[in-house]
């Protein structure tokens, strides 16, 4: 199959260049982002809380100065005008933070609970050769 084929395929979030009028959202009376680049907006948000904001702190430690520089950064790039969607905007990033965060902590203590697995009724994906480990402990 050739390139040709199977289609051009599009560049990765944010790397493409977007023109200068495709920066621009538009709020509804609720302050939630809308119009086609409010999914571009929620995108930017979580790349930017996961460059910027380290997922060992809990979100309620961040200073408060880092959300504002986070608002500040949005204005500038997303060209919003006023501060009325400031509080929403801050509150769907930390909520967001506090998501992943939560996220993270059980991936964590799932992997744990499943290495003191003693019955392993598959044999995953290192087949027998990864069960050589626990041949003594499971048939004695």
């Amino acid at each position: 199959m050739t390139k040709r084929d199977r289609g051009e395929r599009g560049p990765a979030s944010f790397q493409k260049k977007m023109r200068e009028a495709e920066f621009y959202v538009e709020f509804d009376k609720d302050m939630l982002a809308m119009g086609k680049q409010k999914n571009k907006l929620a995108s930017w948000l979580g790349l930017q809380l996961r460059t910027k904001f380290p997922y060992h702190i809990p979100t309620n430690e961040f200073d408060k100065q880092d959300w504002e520089k986070l608002w500040s950064d949005a204005k500038v790039q997303w060209k919003i005008l006023d501060d009325g969607p400031k509080d929403v905007f801050i509150i769907k990033g930390k909520k967001n933070s506090t998501d992943r965060r939560s996220k993270l902590e059980k991936s964590a203590k799932a992997k744990a609970s499943a290495l003191n697995n003693k019955d392993f009724h598959r044999t995953g994906r290192t087949g027998y050769k990864g069960l050589k480990d626990n041949f003594d402990d499971r048939w004695q």
